[in-house]
């Protein structure tokens, strides 16, 4: 992988956390409604009331950072609650909740900051939170569609739930495993039915509308998803034997051809494969040799420190037991900060969270604090 421009200004840091601590620490933010963005739209009138407009949170998605109201499937039902967006919310006099178009989206107050979606048929709406006189708190559009299919993904692995497209099919190791059942459309975006029912010959336990944790051995698990009077069957696939590795390129800074760069003391993590498929939750370490040198991996398992000292590349082996691949890497050799770790909280799975640092951050970091 050739080198032609220096890395990005802004320092890579690999945080390893507890699955947990992202979620609570990041995905709370919700989606602002369209006042809250730009005032009070084009043909409304709008409230005294929340003069800041409102905050709208919606299910949560297996695998992802969000809580922002997502497309509803058709026959499936969301539940979304909207708050003050002000510093410090105050509350809301909401009367009603209406939507703009019915035949897409229908929508049921249930409180003065809770409705529920329905998805009717495919299209879009805005959902529009009033106050008295039909003045307006603030809106925001949402969507409805039809489901697909549905996709065992994995979920606590951040290493693999975060990576970017194109997607690659996911195995899971043996032992117990959380798995998230993805709805998605024909287009592969992903849907939300909250009251979705799962079932299974297989044992399992539900841990969110759209996650389920159940025990692998070396046989398949087969789940129905029912979404309204809809079933659709998904396979969570069991890993067979490591056979091959892949780099997470994704945490890496990259060229200008996008071919990515490391530099002395980057971590650099690498995915096991089964049979082309990405494994979910193994517990082995990787051994890895740099430059021909053994050096271990640290406390994830499957990420290595880079020394220093290194040339204009490195080459990078990662074997586990009878698999073993060579990974020729270009060297930044202007590169002044590096990729760290943080220990993670859970030392049975890897979590990785890709976070990029400001200037005044990258000069508190450097001098120890965190």
């Amino acid at each position: 992988m050739s080198s032609t421009t220096s890395a990005p200004s802004a320092q890579r840091l690999l945080v390893h956390v507890g699955v947990l601590a992202v979620l609570t620490g990041i995905a709370g933010c919700g989606a602002l409604g369209s006042r809250a963005t730009s005032g009070c739209p084009a043909g409304e009138t709008c409230s005294a009331a929340a003069p800041n407009g409102l905050r709208f949170f919606g299910a949560s998605l297996a695998g992802t950072l969000t809580s922002a109201p997502s497309t509803v499937a058709i026959d499936g039902h969301e539940s979304i609650r909207f708050e003050d967006a002000s510093a410090i919310p105050q509350p809301i006099p909401t009367q009603s909740v209406v939507s703009s178009d019915p035949t897409h989206v229908a929508v049921t107050m249930q409180s003065t900051n809770t409705a529920a979606l329905t998805g009717v048929g495919a299209g879009s709406a805005l959902i529009r939170v009033l106050a008295d006189r039909g003045e307006l708190l603030d809106r925001i559009g949402v969507g409805a569609a039809r489901v697909d299919r549905v996709e065992a993904i994995a979920t606590e692995d951040l290493l693999i739930a975060l990576a970017p497209a194109p997607a690659v099919p996911v195995a899971f190791a043996p032992g117990t495993q959380r798995i998230g059942l993805a709805l998605r459309d024909a287009a592969g975006n992903r849907l939300v039915d909250d009251q979705m029912h799962v079932t299974s010959a297989t044992t399992f336990t539900s841990r969110a509308w759209d996650t389920v944790e159940v025990t692998f051995g070396t046989t398949d698990v087969t789940f129905t998803a029912a979404i309204g009077t809809s079933g659709f069957d998904v396979t969570a696939h069991a890993a067979g034997p490591i056979d091959d590795f892949e780099l997470a390129a994704w945490l890496l800074p990259a060229d200008a051809s996008n071919d990515p760069l490391v530099g002395a003391g980057d971590a650099v993590c690498f995915i096991p494969r089964s049979r082309g498929a990405r494994v979910v939750g193994g517990t082995d370490t990787l051994t890895f040799r740099v430059d021909g040198h053994d050096t271990p991996a640290d406390s994830t398992r499957v990420c290595v420190a880079l020394p220093s000292g290194l040339g204009t590349s490195v080459v990078v082996d990662v074997s586990l037991g009878t698999a073993t691949r060579s990974f020729t890497l270009a060297v930044d050799p202007g590169r002044t900060t590096h990729a760290m770790a943080l220990v993670t909280t859970d030392l049975r799975l890897p979590r990785v969270l890709q976070v990029e640092l400001g200037e005044r951050a990258r000069l508190v970091w450097s001098g120890g604090t965190l």
